[in-house]
């Protein structure tokens, strides 16, 4: 289930879909049974990363690479978690 990215339009971005969003996604795991939720983000993605934090989510871990770094255009991955 899922997708790997997760983007806003510019022209609805600071209207609070994304509080919406992630509200709901939080509570459908809740629902569904799940005590843990689970999201990466790239490494420098201070937007994504603060959006995150504000719904709970705590730095779990970061994984670094230089061809990451070369081909993506950022250091790497950072993985975030919180309890549900």
């Amino acid at each position: 289930m899922g997708d790997d990215s997760v983007a806003t339009l510019p022209a609805f971005r600071r209207k609070g879909i994304v509080d919406r969003l992630l509200d709901k996604v939080l509570d459908v795991g809740r629902e569904r049974g799940h005590r843990q939720a689970q999201i990466s983000i790239y490494i420098g993605n201070i937007p994504a990363r603060r959006a995150y934090e504000k719904h709970g989510f705590k730095l779990l871990d970061e994984w670094r690479d230089p061809y990451f770094e070369k081909e993506i255009g950022s250091p790497g991955m950072a993985r975030l978690i919180r309890d549900l």
